[in-house]
């Protein structure tokens, strides 16, 4: 059973999978984030990370990433908290241009996989269509958004043709589209 000193003991000890709850408030459930990259290149206007994050606009690999996730997922594990959903990257995309050259998503979603960690990715589909993407995740752990900008329907039937139409019927995808109040 996970203990409140044990939980906190791990979050003075973890680099990059940390306990996600930006506002410290008491009603927000308990999950995990990892925000692959530092910065992010696709400048979303509704993006919220740029207020609090220097040099936003030059995204950048953190150093020793994957030896840093490692450690954290192992003690993450020790103390049962692979139970609780990780949300990758909520201030960048994690799969923007950087994810072509050093593939830190996909080691992320293939580390937290291995560890029965369910996952929420929140960004541009796009490339999780690829099939070492597809085969690296578990349909059934893994939770796939997108932010819509737009209500109009003609807009939401275009995304829900571009971006899921890939995802394999076999597997019992979860998806969702997230609104935002820009039109």
């Amino acid at each position: 059973m996970l203990s409140l000193g044990m939980l906190q003991s791990y979050e003075r000890q973890a680099k990059v999978l940390k306990r996600f709850n930006p506002f410290r408030l008491k009603t927000c459930p308990l999950r995990l984030e990892v925000n692959v990259y530092t910065g992010c290149a696709f400048q979303c206007i509704y993006c919220y990370a740029r207020a609090y994050i220097r040099d936003f606009e030059k995204p950048r690999c953190k150093s020793n990433f994957e030896e840093n996730l490692k450690k954290d997922v192992k003690k993450a594990v020790e103390i049962g908290l692979n139970k609780l959903p990780v949300s990758t990257s909520n201030s960048c995309d994690p799969l923007q241009p950087l994810e072509d050259k050093y593939g830190h998503t996909l080691f992320t979603i293939k580390l937290l996989t291995e560890n029965d960690f369910p996952i929420i990715i929140t960004k541009n589909p796009s490339k999780l269509l690829e099939s070492k993407y597809l085969e690296a995740m578990d349909s059934k752990r893994t939770l796939i958004e997108v932010t819509a900008i737009n209500m109009k329907s003609e807009f939401l039937s275009r995304i829900h043709l571009l971006q899921w139409r890939g995802l394999p019927q076999r597997k019992n995808w979860s998806k969702s589209v997230l609104t935002s109040p820009f039109e």
